[in-house]
Protein backbone atom coordinates (compact mmCIF):
# COMPACT_ATOMS: atom_id res chain seq x y z
CA UNK A 1 0.00 0.00 0.00
CA UNK A 2 3.17 2.81 0.83
CA UNK A 3 4.33 1.66 -2.34
CA UNK A 4 1.16 2.80 -4.16
CA UNK A 5 -0.08 5.87 -2.18
CA UNK A 6 3.54 6.75 -0.27
CA UNK A 7 6.53 8.39 -2.17
CA UNK A 8 9.58 6.25 -3.14
CA UNK A 9 11.77 8.06 0.18
CA UNK A 10 8.79 6.75 2.31
CA UNK A 11 8.81 2.96 0.99
CA UNK A 12 13.23 3.09 1.58
CA UNK A 13 12.20 4.28 5.35
CA UNK A 14 9.67 1.93 6.20
CA UNK A 15 12.08 -1.40 4.28
CA UNK A 16 15.43 -0.07 6.41
CA UNK A 17 13.25 0.49 9.68
CA UNK A 18 11.64 -3.11 8.51
CA UNK A 19 15.40 -4.30 8.34
CA UNK A 20 16.71 -3.19 11.34
CA UNK A 21 13.42 -4.60 13.70
CA UNK A 22 13.37 -8.57 12.23
CA UNK A 23 16.85 -8.60 13.73
CA UNK A 24 14.35 -9.43 16.80
CA UNK A 25 12.76 -12.38 14.70
CA UNK A 26 16.13 -14.42 15.08
CA UNK A 27 15.47 -15.23 18.67
CA UNK A 28 11.84 -15.78 17.90
CA UNK A 29 12.24 -18.13 14.82
CA UNK A 30 15.67 -19.53 17.32
CA UNK A 31 12.78 -20.40 20.29
CA UNK A 32 10.40 -21.61 18.22
CA UNK A 33 12.29 -23.85 15.86
CA UNK A 34 13.19 -25.97 19.61
CA UNK A 35 9.70 -25.55 21.12
CA UNK A 36 8.10 -26.98 18.08
CA UNK A 37 8.98 -30.63 18.70
CA UNK A 38 8.44 -30.13 22.50
CA UNK A 39 5.09 -28.84 22.18
CA UNK A 40 4.20 -31.53 19.98
CA UNK A 41 5.81 -34.33 22.54
CA UNK A 42 4.00 -32.68 25.63
CA UNK A 43 0.75 -32.76 24.44
CA UNK A 44 0.98 -36.68 22.69
CA UNK A 45 1.42 -37.11 26.47
CA UNK A 46 -0.67 -34.59 28.22
CA UNK A 47 1.69 -33.43 30.01
CA UNK A 48 -0.12 -29.69 29.59
CA UNK A 49 1.18 -28.27 32.78
CA UNK A 50 4.36 -28.91 32.15
CA UNK A 51 4.12 -27.41 28.59
CA UNK A 52 2.56 -24.19 30.23
CA UNK A 53 5.85 -23.78 32.69
CA UNK A 54 7.85 -24.36 29.56
CA UNK A 55 6.10 -21.73 27.70
CA UNK A 56 6.38 -19.21 30.33
CA UNK A 57 9.72 -19.90 30.65
CA UNK A 58 10.70 -19.17 27.41
CA UNK A 59 8.37 -16.23 26.72
CA UNK A 60 10.50 -14.88 29.38
CA UNK A 61 14.12 -15.61 28.10
CA UNK A 62 12.82 -14.26 24.75
CA UNK A 63 11.59 -11.17 26.48
CA UNK A 64 15.16 -10.87 28.60
CA UNK A 65 17.16 -11.60 24.60
CA UNK A 66 14.91 -9.20 23.09
CA UNK A 67 13.85 -6.37 25.55
CA UNK A 68 17.26 -4.44 25.07
CA UNK A 69 17.27 -4.37 21.19
CA UNK A 70 13.96 -2.77 21.36
CA UNK A 71 14.61 -0.13 24.23
CA UNK A 72 17.32 0.90 22.23
CA UNK A 73 14.99 1.18 19.49
CA UNK A 74 13.45 3.77 21.34
CA UNK A 75 16.53 5.40 23.00
CA UNK A 76 18.55 6.05 20.34
CA UNK A 77 16.23 5.72 17.23
CA UNK A 78 18.55 8.93 15.73
CA UNK A 79 21.67 6.84 15.89
CA UNK A 80 20.58 3.48 14.66
CA UNK A 81 18.83 4.89 11.30
CA UNK A 82 22.16 6.82 11.26
CA UNK A 83 23.69 3.78 10.51
CA UNK A 84 22.55 3.78 6.94
CA UNK A 85 23.09 7.44 6.28
CA UNK A 86 21.76 10.33 7.90
CA UNK A 87 18.90 10.10 4.73
CA UNK A 88 17.72 7.79 7.19
CA UNK A 89 17.27 9.10 10.12
CA UNK A 90 13.49 10.47 9.12
CA UNK A 91 12.25 6.91 9.75
CA UNK A 92 13.14 6.53 13.40
CA UNK A 93 9.06 7.14 13.28
CA UNK A 94 9.11 4.00 11.48
CA UNK A 95 11.70 2.25 13.67
CA UNK A 96 9.56 2.75 16.96
CA UNK A 97 6.19 1.50 15.61
CA UNK A 98 7.61 -1.55 14.13
CA UNK A 99 9.69 -2.13 17.19
CA UNK A 100 6.06 -1.67 19.47
CA UNK A 101 4.73 -4.35 16.81
CA UNK A 102 7.94 -6.80 17.76
CA UNK A 103 7.93 -6.35 21.39
CA UNK A 104 3.62 -7.65 21.65
CA UNK A 105 5.40 -10.50 19.47
CA UNK A 106 7.76 -11.60 22.12
CA UNK A 107 5.50 -10.71 24.59
CA UNK A 108 2.78 -13.40 23.57
CA UNK A 109 5.55 -15.77 23.03
CA UNK A 110 5.57 -18.84 20.65
CA UNK A 111 1.80 -18.61 21.34
CA UNK A 112 1.87 -19.44 17.20
CA UNK A 113 3.43 -22.18 17.50
CA UNK A 114 1.44 -24.00 20.16
CA UNK A 115 -1.23 -23.05 18.05
CA UNK A 116 0.26 -24.90 15.08
CA UNK A 117 1.28 -28.25 16.93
Amino acid sequence: MLGIYGTTKDVALLGTSTRIVMLVNLAIISINGLFGPIISEYYHKNKLQEMNSLYRQLTLLLMVLTLPFITACFIFPTEIMGIYGSEFIEGKLYLQILAIGQLFNVIVGASGQILLM
